[in-house]
């Protein structure tokens, strides 16, 4: 990951000082334990979502801000899965 930035930051000038500010925020973030902190508050949220059944609500809730993900499924899902599924569920 680091050889793709410096490879990225070699090639101009402005990807270089735009990386340099993204690396010195991270380090700051880092170093105070925000993210950590960040990270851990995510995980506590998943978790409750899990437990009382939040993701649902959560699911359609990112559908409707971001329809283009709904739109991925049936890019990654063949047209003959829905009667594939049937053929075999009769068995």
């Amino acid at each position: 990951m680091l050889i793709f930035i410096f490879t990225l930051a070699s090639r101009s000038r402005v990807w270089r000082a735009f990386l340099v500010r993204v690396c010195c925020r991270l380090c700051r973030l880092i170093q105070f334990g925000l993210l950590e902190k960040v990270v851990g508050l995510l995980l506590v949220a998943t978790g409750l979502l899990f437990v009382i059944g939040g993701q649902n609500w959560f699911s359609v809730w990112m559908l409707e801000h971001f329809p283009a993900l709904g739109r991925i499924e049936g890019w990654v899902t063949p047209d003959s899965l829905g009667g594939e599924i049937l053929k075999k569920g009769g068995q």
